[in-house]
């Protein structure tokens, strides 16, 4: 593995916006395939079912790092010369926002599709508790990330090797002694786990240093059967907690990006995206630039909606629908995510385009604004 510094700044971009896409589409691939997985009739009824979710659902694992990789890469490496205070507003004021509106939004969504009673104590509640629906805990980790970010920024351009290890010995302790302690001694607790947002920490560390380094030659294959073991050895291991401690699963669920195999896995597709020349195939004006510029722009909407958008697909409000069980999940699965995402990447068209007009209307104001006459 060599520095290459070479690597132009289109293959810098382009490469983190196509692990973007890969990661939304990871995201949702989990959770339209968790339905096939933590289901044990499929395992005993029909294996075929049940493995072909399993190897989607091993492979999409990594979404979430991947995602902490990218802005890793991103705001790690930074050129710009932010005081701490500064860049904590500029995050916040383009996280916040969308954050309130889309948790709002599934108070009211729970409260409808589960017959409850909607009311703002509940709300705050499970605001309190780690998220109004399930796959906002990503809001609050990547806001711990960006806490810390000022600190990790000094640490990644002086490349001190003390303070390095001492990253990585600080990882190993979040991802590995901690959660083993609390499987251990039963200390799983509720709500907001701290521990496990500032163990992600890792992998924003992991992507700045990958997004210095890139493989070639004889290593690049070896990156390559590196992680197609990783994908095999994340299915088994799934495979073995579901024959073996079907009360583990949850728990498998929740930490398997914590996992020792997901960093190797999440590792390896973020240095084989960076063996394709981006520059040179959208210089040559190769289609799917564009789309891939489309589909990173909006991944943020498509993680927040997609949910409400799957789960919509899959009757809950239409009471009949289309899921991962409709035909083979070998099929079903790739068939579900697609039209999700699709429908979430339209959706975050919309959202940017009334998000332009209303910044085209607030210029327009200010410009009628009428002068106030010098004295």
């Amino acid at each position: 593995m060599s520095l290459d510094a070479n690597e132009s700044a289109n293959d810098r971009a382009l490469y983190l916006d196509v692990l973007r896409v890969v990661a939304i589409l990871c995201v949702v691939t989990v959770h339209v395939s968790d339905s096939i997985v933590w289901a044990s009739t499929w395992y005993v009824d029909d294996p075929s079912y049940w493995w072909a979710g399993n190897i989607y659902n091993a492979a999409a694992k990594i979404g979430v790092p991947l995602f902490v990789m990218v802005s890793g890469a991103l705001l790690l490496h930074s050129k710009r010369a932010d005081h701490p205070l500064r860049f904590l507003r500029r995050r916040f004021w383009r996280l916040l926002p969308a954050f309130i509106i889309w948790s709002a939004a599934y108070s009211l969504w729970t409260a409808y599709i589960y017959d409850d009673s909607f009311t703002i104590s509940k709300s705050l509640q499970a605001f309190a508790d780690g998220g109004t629906y399930y796959h906002l805990w990503f809001i609050y980790m990547i806001s711990v990330l960006y806490l810390i970010t000022p600190m990790l920024r000094p640490m990644i351009e002086r490349g001190s090797r003390g303070l390095l290890i001492y990253a990585v010995a600080l990882w190993s302790l979040w991802v590995i002694v901690l959660p083993a302690a609390q499987r251990t001694f039963g200390l799983e607790g509720s709500g907001i786990e701290i521990y496990s947002f500032i163990a992600y920490a890792g992998y924003f560390i992991l992507g700045a240093l990958l997004g210095t380094l890139c493989v070639r030659g004889w290593l690049s294959v070896w990156v390559a059967l590196v992680t197609l073991g990783s994908l095999w050895f994340n299915a088994q291991s799934i495979e073995a907690a579901v024959r073996d401690a079907g009360g583990y699963l949850e728990d498998l669920e929740y930490d398997f990006s914590l996992s020792p195999g997901a960093p190797v896995l999440a590792a390896g597709v973020f240095l084989l995206a960076k063996l394709v020349p981006w520059s040179t195939l959208a210089g040559q004006g190769w289609w799917p630039a564009s789309l891939i510029s489309l589909f990173s722009v909006t991944s943020f909407t498509v993680y927040l909606s997609h949910p409400m958008v799957m789960e919509t697909l899959e009757g809950r409000m239409l009471g009949w629908g289309f899921d991962a069980a409709t035909f083979h999940p070998a099929f079903a699965i790739p068939a579900e995510t697609a039209l999700v995402f699709l429908i979430c990447v339209t959706l975050g068209m919309f959202i940017v385009s009334l998000r332009r007009l209303a910044v085209h209307a607030c210029r327009f104001a200010m410009m009628k604004r009428p002068k106030t006459a010098a004295l």
